[in-house]
């Protein structure tokens, strides 16, 4: 407690002065360099964004209606893996993973391989350019982590059909188990996410259509998503989103995740039986990640949630910033290596019969 309390003296004390703040830019000559950003993935193409950074006077990139440009067109980047030069990246485009229409919906200019690396390959990105120097990133994509099996409990299930066509409502409890293993440090991510939405014209005008029209993930119930969480910041910060998680508590032992998809509305009508439809699933996602990935997480949560990081944010400790393995100082070449389960919400409608509210 005289911890704490040091640290409400501290905030009164600096009470008299918030009304004492005036606008100025300090006189700090600063250089741009190169920033690199990019996740690999085992067994998918390369990509990387190539920026620059930037005074925070000239404006923001992300503006909606004045952006600033901070991409580089013209940089010479190449791809080594296991110490070997393999090609130069070609500039071009991506979508992001997004769907057209969709708010976050945005092309972004990237840099891409055709060479796709696998779990054990080294691989270093080097970018360089005429006007802002050089920049290299070295990662080792991870090995994926199989997950052994899924426990499914039904935690609330209901069949909506007579009120509105194909409407089901539940909410499934998971336990996902995997082994660690015991030779080495690991470092993993957990996501849940669904299979894509279905839509097709039948012959009679009837449209049958399977989606899933809402869910809400529930992390909370997993311990291990916020071993990072000292006990004080677990009252005064936020933990919720960060499902990084290391292999420190179960190094060698075989684990259950403990997951929850609440609140899912689960669309299916599919009057003429279309074969295309019925295979909408819940996807639950064990990655297997670099240690670059789990740093740069765990610093972005240090400097936003974590006590450190308030304290350097208001003056009364050192500013946190986010944990980089690129030579500049600006971005992060992270790796990752998936295994999905897919749970079939059909499978759990046609288990409904035997379902016991819980």
């Amino acid at each position: 407690m005289a911890f704490l309390n040091r640290i409400i003296l501290s905030l009164l004390a600096a009470l008299p002065l918030v009304g004492c703040f005036s606008d100025f830019e300090p006189d700090i000559e600063s250089t741009p360099v190169l920033c690199l950003n990019s996740l690999i993935t085992a067994g998918e193409p390369v990509q990387v964004s190539v920026t620059r950074t930037w005074r925070w006077s000239e404006g923001n990139p992300d503006d909606t209606y004045h952006p600033i440009d901070i991409d580089i067109a013209d940089a010479d980047v190449s791809l080594i893996v296991n110490g070997k030069f393999v090609e130069r990246l070609t500039f071009t485009q991506s979508d992001n993973g997004y769907d057209p229409g969709t708010p976050f919906y945005k092309l972004i200019n990237v840099y891409q391989s055709t060479y796709c690396p696998r779990s054990g390959d080294t691989v270093m990105l080097r970018a360089v350019s005429d006007r802002y120097g050089e920049a290299t990133a070295q990662v080792t994509v991870p090995d994926p982590v199989p997950i052994d099996k899924v426990d499914v409990k039904v935690k609330d299930f209901s069949d909506n059909t007579h009120i509105w066509q194909g409407d089901y409502s539940m909410s499934l409890g998971f336990r996902v188990w995997f082994t660690d293993p015991a030779d080495a440090t690991d470092y993993y991510l957990f996501e849940t996410d669904h299979t894509e939405s279905h839509f097709t014209d039948a012959p009679d005008g009837e449209r049958a259509q399977e989606y899933i029209m809402s869910m809400w993930v529930d992390y909370t119930r997993e311990p291990l998503f916020t071993e990072h969480v000292s006990a004080l910041e677990s009252v005064f910060s936020d933990t919720s989103g960060y499902t990084i998680f290391s292999d420190r508590q179960i190094s060698g032992k075989n684990y259950p995740l403990n997951v929850s998809v609440d609140n899912i509305t689960y669309i299916y009508y599919n009057p003429d039986d279309d074969p295309a439809l019925g295979d909408m699933a819940i996807t639950l996602s064990l990655c297997s990640i670099s240690d670059s990935y789990y740093y740069h997480v765990l610093s972005v949560w240090h400097a936003n949630d974590g006590i450190s990081g308030v304290l350097g944010g208001v003056g009364l400790g050192d500013p946190v910033y986010a944990a980089s393995n690129v030579s500049t100082g600006a971005g992060v070449v992270a790796a990752v290596a998936k295994s999905t389960f897919k749970v079939r919400l059909l499978d759990i409608i046609g288990q409904q019969s035997n379902y016991v509210t819980q």
